[in-house]
């Protein structure tokens, strides 16, 4: 979607609010559950577009240990300021530094003040993505021989041997059971 932001960006003092909810079927193969929500604040200065806002989105993710189909709740805020140029021509960029960003994922169309609202909400989503997600902060896995998943209780396989460094600290856990 495109969003039109240079009646404000002509105007210093300038700002408006614009309230989003947005279908995107997915974020970097991650499936949406629901659609994107949020609100993003506009304001100009005589040289700066100045966004901030809010970003909420439910994605459909595996849990990072035992691989189940999770909800993942993301709430993001973002700040950016972009500095502005007048174009030189038509052709030209009114947003700095925008030649080394492929066109596909630029924030702003080339030659515009035109906000690919979808690029600033896959963006926005992405960074606040945690670094790993859990069915349940005591999830068990899954067993490395068989893959059944420990949170449904043991499975039959047999306990592997350590091997090397692992040996060691195998050694001394058995121990520590064995005391108790």
């Amino acid at each position: 979607m495109k969003l039109n932001l240079s009646d404000i960006a002509r105007v210093p003092g300038s700002s408006a609010r614009y309230i989003f909810d947005e279908k995107l079927a997915e974020v970097e193969d991650m499936p949406l559950l629901s659609p994107v929500t949020g609100h993003m604040d506009v304001s100009s200065t005589d040289d700066v577009l100045m966004l901030q806002g809010v970003v909420i989105a439910d994605l459909e993710v595996l849990c990072s240990r035992c691989g189940i189909p999770i909800s993942l709740p993301i709430r993001g805020e973002f700040f950016e300021d972009f500095i502005i140029h007048l174009p030189k021509s038509h052709l030209a960029s009114p947003l700095a530094d925008e030649s080394e960003i492929p066109p596909d994922a630029r924030l702003f169309y080339e030659g515009s003040l035109d906000l690919n609202l979808e690029e600033l909400l896959r963006q926005v989503i992405l960074v606040n993505l945690p670094l790993k997600w859990l069915c349940r902060e005591d999830c068990q896995g899954v067993c490395l021989q068989c893959g059944h998943r420990f949170n449904e209780g043991p499975c039959a396989c047999p306990p592997t041997a350590a091997t090397g460094k692992l040996a060691e600290l195998q050694r001394l856990l058995d121990e520590r059971r064995n005391a108790e």
